[in-house]
């Protein structure tokens, strides 16, 4: 009777003593990660995308697979076929939803291609997840207790964000360069824009879930568009730098009449910015493949391509070494 009680005992405080290590991650109160290791795009085909990825970035992308993620829906077959495009500081994950209704065609048929994801890997999924729905935002992909979810952020941030738990960070997981000396090419994603009709509110919700110091927003315009643009010439954007380990976040609102920024708000895009060495021979080169230039003149240092029909987003170019103050 004795050891029965010694065992019971020893139980009650084994389990006393996990639940102690737990309480605290289980009441965050800022997210516990602030290094993004994927970004995903939702497309109608991955072998397509994916193979334009190839084409524009130089970079290896892995075969499509077919994959269920935990907590997916079980309906109709639904699943998801994935490719990765690896990039030198993180992974672009290019997915294309299958059979039946699941949240990636729910993304896809309201937004079209597009952005869908930012991801992270974290100490406690269930504690992340209770924090981004204490911001508002609502879980879409897997169970309570699980070991990998999605949370729906779009109202919020204009994104979703993927947690995965008890995951070392991945050796492509480089650190952002803060003095942004090197120009990093097509092959380092430096910055992930995020377009929306808000700056200051996703300015609070980003120092609210992150804990980050985020600089109040500054009204840029003037800025110079191609031939042919038949927009707001004095139309800009307020913007503001969110520094992550690895990349740059960039919260635009548009601001003035018609520009490219309220296209794209309008559309639901977002873009990828890379600091590259020849500016215009990036674009020359993304135009051969059927990209369209919508911001910055023929020479100028600057350039948006649109590359959604290849890509599913927009691209954007500045000389190596231009970052944010």
């Amino acid at each position: 009777m004795r050891a029965f009680l010694t065992a019971v005992v020893a139980v009650a405080l084994s389990t006393v003593m996990l639940m102690s290590e737990k309480a605290p991650s289980e009441d965050l109160k800022v997210f516990d990660s602030q290094t993004v290791t994927r970004i995903g795009v939702v497309v109608n085909n991955v072998g397509r995308t994916a193979k334009a990825f190839s084409d524009v970035f130089g970079v290896d992308v892995s075969p499509a697979v077919e994959m269920r993620p935990e907590g997916f829906p079980r309906n109709q077959g639904a699943h998801l076929r994935v490719a990765e495009a690896k990039f030198d500081n993180m992974i672009i994950e290019i997915s294309q939803p299958m059979g039946g209704p699941n949240p990636w065609k729910d993304f896809l048929d309201t937004y079209g291609e597009g952005i869908h994801h930012v991801a992270f890997n974290v100490q406690s999924v269930e504690a992340n997840v209770q924090l981004l729905e204490a911001n508002g935002g609502k879980r879409i992909v897997g169970d309570p207790g699980g070991k990998f979810a999605v949370v729906d952020l779009m109202s919020q941030i204009g994104i979703n964000i993927v947690l995965n738990e008890g995951q070392e960070a991945p050796d492509y997981v480089s650190m952002r360069d803060p003095e942004a000396t090197a120009s990093g090419g097509l092959k380092k994603v430096a910055r992930l824009g995020l377009l929306g009709p808000d700056t200051d509110t996703r300015r609070e919700v980003f120092n609210n879930i992150f804990g980050i110091s985020v600089p109040e927003p500054v009204d840029e315009r003037g800025l110079s568009f191609p031939e042919g643009f038949n927009g707001d010439t004095n139309s800009g954007m307020r913007h503001i730098f969110v520094p992550f380990d690895n990349i740059w976040m960039n919260v635009i609102q548009p601001i003035g009449g018609e520009s490219p920024w309220r296209d794209m708000v309008d559309n639901h895009q977002h873009y990828l910015f890379f600091a590259v060495d020849d500016v215009n021979g990036v674009v020359d080169s993304m135009t051969k493949l059927g990209g369209k230039r919508t911001l910055g003149e023929a020479g100028s240092v600057a350039a948006y391509m649109d590359m959604q029909e290849q890509l599913g987003l927009t691209v954007f170019l500045l000389p190596g070494g231009v970052l944010p103050e």
